[in-house]
């Protein structure tokens, strides 16, 4: 029994370690150093066997390691922007399309800069559910098409996360980016890779860089930044992104603000 209490507490520690790992955005990494391939199936593994609503198909992945094609990704990924709240209205423009940028205020998204990149594309097939396959129907309604892209996503998500979560306890970063180029009459990711299905989200994994902090931008200066108050610092030092984390953990200790409520049996839990 004690030999099991050890393990599990072991585990616990593990996993507890691993989620604080795969909730920091890793912004830059050693290009160097590439996944394993005994590692690189393990997460092709994790990432292709996630649950789904009524085991259904909801997204297709394609998975790069070679660094031109992975570079030509992060090249359409510009949109990454910095701003405050005064400044939104100034850098995006809804239209009743798309959101409009305006790239005095982005840059491009590093954490796909990896050795290894996992692009996650729309995909419905083996559709099982009521709902869903009225939505794949040639006149379905809006609130059927909603419910099956509302599941689709769960699916995106529950993958990714089991993504990054493993590549945690294999000693990886890794990184989001949902901002990359999807303009149907310009440059895009879809068309860049020559693929028939959307794609939704992209996932970096890889070692990080030995000589930068997890925030510094890998090819981005403080005088790249046009912008004088989105500049962090001396001109010819590396432009770093924002810590959410440092603003999130200011709020806590000052306001007892808490990112997420978590109730048991309706009674507030405090962690």
């Amino acid at each position: 029994m004690l030999v099991i209490f050890i393990i599990n507490s072991r585990m616990n520690n593990e996993i507890k370690s691993a989620i604080d790992v795969c909730k920091k955005a890793q912004r830059n990494y050693d290009l160097t150093k590439p996944v394993s391939e005994k590692d690189l199936e393990t997460l092709i593994y994790v990432a292709a066997n996630s649950p789904s609503k009524q085991n259904e198909t909801h997204f297709s992945l394609r998975v790069y390691t070679d660094p031109k094609i992975i570079r030509e990704i992060y090249n359409l990924t510009e949109l990454f922007t910095f701003q405050t709240n005064t400044q939104t209205d100034k850098i995006f423009t809804d239209t009743t399309k798309k959101f409009e940028t305006d790239h005095r205020y982005a840059v491009t998204n590093s954490q796909i800069l990896a050795p290894v990149v996992f692009v996650y594309c729309d995909e419905t097939k083996n559709i099982r559910s009521g709902t869903h396959i009225v939505a794949t129907r040639g006149k379905a309604t809006k609130i059927a098409v909603d419910t099956l892209n509302e599941q689709k996503n769960m699916s995106i998500g529950i993958s990714s996360g089991q993504l990054v979560m493993a590549a945690a306890l294999l000693g990886y970063k890794t990184g989001y980016c949902s901002a990359f180029e999807r303009d149907v009459n310009g440059d895009n990711v879809q068309k860049l890779l020559n693929i028939k299905s959307e794609p939704k989200l992209l996932v970096g994994v890889g070692y990080p860089h030995p000589d930068m902090t997890r925030l510094e931008h890998p090819e981005v200066y403080n005088k790249d930044i046009s912008i004088k108050e989105g500049k962090h610092g001396d001109e010819d030092i590396r432009w770093t992104f924002p810590s959410m984390l440092t603003e999130d953990l200011y709020k806590t200790q000052h306001y007892g603000f808490e990112k997420i409520e978590v109730y048991i049996n309706d009674k507030r839990h405090k962690r």
